[in-house]
């Protein structure tokens, strides 16, 4: 049970410090290291569940950091899983 929740905390604190350095990375306009970040994330807020808002949050920019490159077709693929979250379904799509 400790090990679980050690194990989520660590997760909790990675995906938060992604968040910080992305902002800072879209600030300076390097987009392609805020993608790199986003994509680590991912993998940490995936372990939280499809019910959590921090995999909602991290698909989002990490299809904002990919629009900013001209990535359309990938931006637009994080978009879709996004807006499939159950947690999206419930609160935002009528």
């Amino acid at each position: 049970m400790w090990r679980l929740l050690k194990e989520k905390s660590r997760s909790k604190i990675a995906v938060g410090r992604t968040h910080r350095r992305w902002r800072y990375n879209v600030r300076e306009g390097h987009y392609s290291a805020a993608e790199q970040m986003f994509r680590f994330a991912l993998k940490e807020a995936e372990k939280f569940g499809e019910h959590d808002l921090r995999l909602a949050h991290t698909l989002n920019n990490l299809a904002l950091a990919c629009c900013n490159q001209g990535k359309h077709e990938e931006a637009c693929e994080y978009r879709r899983e996004e807006v499939a979250l159950p947690l999206v379904q419930e609160y935002v799509v009528p």
